[in-house]
């Protein structure tokens, strides 16, 4: 069975001063990946979701071809990857395994990566004063505007997760990272890419 992946605190202090350096953050679902690219601190370059054919079993060999795309698309100086934690069903133990595999995929491009737990995005969330998912998702939108036309309405409980909803668990992540468990990264290319692609 794969780790319980966590956070690795580099220390307990903002790392405000480090901007340099493109991060992606990743989220997987049994079919999609959410991802959001930061650029340093607080910059926010695209997002979107990617598709593709939900295969039997854990592991899916179309989610590390999508998470490769990204990866060379985008070119990034550190990967975020947002872990589910506990020991829940199928679904979460398909996306821990999909992490691990993105942390393989990540380490071939020589592209450092760093999980973050669902748990240490909440207890971040906490301290800032959003405790529930809607309420992180609108303070996402506040923060990053650009994600607003994406927020998903606040959802019962029988109601299926919102399309957009990896994308706001890929900003959460890689805010979290960027905020408490950032290390220095190297400076990558300028990027240009529009924010147009978001399907």
């Amino acid at each position: 069975a794969p780790p319980n992946p966590k956070c690795r605190l580099s220390d307990n202090h903002m790392v405000e001063n480090d901007t340099s350096g493109r991060v992606l953050s990743v989220e997987s679902r049994s079919s999609k990946l959410g991802f959001v690219v930061f650029e340093g601190s607080d910059g926010l370059s695209d997002f979107g979701v990617r598709r593709y054919a939900q295969q039997s079993g854990l592991t899916n060999a179309a989610a590390s071809k999508n998470f490769l795309k990204l990866v060379d698309l985008y070119f990034p100086s550190l990967i975020v990857l947002g872990v589910a934690t506990g020991h829940g069903d199928k679904q979460i133990r398909r996306a821990r395994i999909a992490a691990l595999a993105f942390q393989r995929a990540a380490r071939r491009r020589s592209i450092s990566s760093r999980f973050v737990s669902r748990r240490t995005v909440k207890a971040f969330f906490q301290a800032l004063g959003p405790s529930t998912k809607h309420g992180i998702a609108s303070y996402l939108a506040e923060r990053f505007p650009d994600l607003s036309w994406k927020q998903p309405l606040k959802r019962k409980p029988w109601q299926p997760e919102p399309y957009e909803t990896p994308i706001f668990d890929a900003a959460a992540s890689g805010l979290t990272f960027l905020s408490k468990c950032r290390s220095k990264v190297k400076a990558t290319r300028p990027f240009r890419w529009p924010l147009a692609w978001r399907h």
